[in-house]
């Protein structure tokens, strides 16, 4: 029973990990038209100009758990500090 819930989380994660990725890559296609339209604004001084925050990489949490599972016999309830990656969000 604790084996088919570690196999789910498992999953759930590789899925939310993937869709991560994917919008990411959507993201980065769509990011010159955003720079564009960002520059435009910022001449015609419609926007004020954004500050750039950064976030926790879940994606490469979620990756870096998904490995662990699957390596070791962890339960899921376990959980530690497993090191921070920031991105720009």
């Amino acid at each position: 029973m604790m084996a088919d819930h570690k196999q789910e989380m498992i999953e759930m994660a590789r899925r939310c990990s993937a869709e991560i990725k994917e919008l990411r890559a959507h993201i980065a296609r769509l990011e010159p038209k955003a720079h564009a339209y960002d520059n435009l604004c910022s001449v015609l001084r419609l926007l004020p100009q954004p500050s750039v925050g950064y976030s926790e990489d879940l994606a490469w949490r979620l990756d870096n758990r998904v490995n662990e599972l699957t390596r070791e016999n962890v339960p899921v309830a376990e959980s530690g500090n497993h090191g921070s990656t920031e991105v720009a969000v």
